[in-house]
């Protein structure tokens, strides 16, 4: 077991104690440094990855802690030929080996880059992944085949961004890849899989709608996948497939002073049967944005939500 302890935050506020911690650790690093994503391997380490400043430039960054958070291994991804690389997601994959998803840079193109681990958190290799464009990773997941599917945008310019979605098999090796050209400044923010259903959630028209795309990854892809659903004047940044078989997905609802956050259930079809709006009703300066979230039973889930103008970084629903 690890020691037990608390953390107290909002000093200003009676102190907010979470007590019973399995740990609560610092890891410092240089400025400009932060953890983008995380996961706990089959082997049981957790993984956290991001970005960390180095030499006047961004490299990926990838820490293995074992369950009491204690460091088992830390590495640096560091492409010669680019200013800033970061890992973003961590997958589990065949022979309990760990992937990392990630972004680089070569020749001033974007280029994807994944690197594997072994279940000890020991350096396998490191592959990348360049296309016609230039093209941002944001999220990845892993089918019931150990297809792994990654998705984000293709295309530069803030307003000329397209949709982008690839599948790869277990061994690495591109079965498909798309674009999607919605309306301007599209991109796939996260993926979830549901056995051999896809279910891809993000922005579009210029940032300012949500859509949902669903589709059977072990078809082979004939065109674009049909958006199932777009939800306007909100965008969505992360999906969770439900156990329900159907999706929950979260973000913003904007056009609203402020903004609010927004939770959409989906059912097994791509359609959206519900959604919540999140106001902080205690002041009307305050923002808020669901950044995150997990399932804890049939109909219950714990959402992560983002403030401002409050003294929370963050609160737990």
């Amino acid at each position: 077991l690890c020691p037990s302890g608390f953390m107290s935050i909002d000093t200003a506020r009676p102190s907010i104690l979470f007590s019973g911690l399995s740990f609560f650790n610092f890891y410092t690093a240089g400025p400009s440094s932060y953890f983008i994503g995380f996961g706990l391997s089959a082997t049981g380490l957790v993984v956290s990855v991001g970005t960390i400043l180095l030499q006047q430039k961004y490299q990926a960054a990838v820490l293995f802690m074992d369950s009491c958070g204690n460091t088992l291994n830390a590495l640096v991804f560091g492409n010669p030929n680019s200013f800033s690389d970061a890992f973003v997601e961590v997958l589990n994959v065949a022979d309990r080996n760990i992937l990392l998803v990630g972004n680089s840079v070569n020749n001033g193109r974007g280029i994807g880059i994944v690197s594997q681990f072994d279940g000890t958190g020991q350096y396998i290799s490191t592959q990348g992944i360049m296309w016609s464009s230039s093209y941002v990773t944001f999220s990845a997941a892993v089918t019931n085949g150990l297809d792994r599917v990654y998705v984000g945008y293709s295309g530069e310019g803030l307003n000329y961004r397209n949709v982008f979605v690839a599948s790869f098999d277990e061994s690495g090796n591109v079965k498909w890849a798309f674009e999607h050209n919605l309306l301007n400044r599209d991109e796939a923010r996260s993926v979830c899989a549901n056995g051999n259903t896809i279910i891809v959630v993000g922005t579009c028209n210029s940032a300012r709608d949500a859509f949902v795309m669903m589709f059977d990854i072990s078809s082979i892809m004939s065109g674009d996948p049909v958006v199932q659903t777009t939800l306007h004047d909100s965008n969505l940044y992360n999906v969770k497939c439900s156990w329900s078989g159907g999706y929950v997905a979260v973000g913003t609802q904007l056009g609203l002073i402020p903004n609010n956050g927004v939770f959409v259930l989906g059912d097994s079809s791509g359609k959206i049967s519900q959604v919540i709006n999140f106001v902080w009703t205690k002041s009307s300066e305050t923002a808020m944005s669901c950044i995150d979230l997990i399932q804890v039973d049939d109909t219950q889930f714990i959402v992560l939500l983002d403030v401002t103008n409050t003294r929370y970084a963050s609160l737990v629903v």
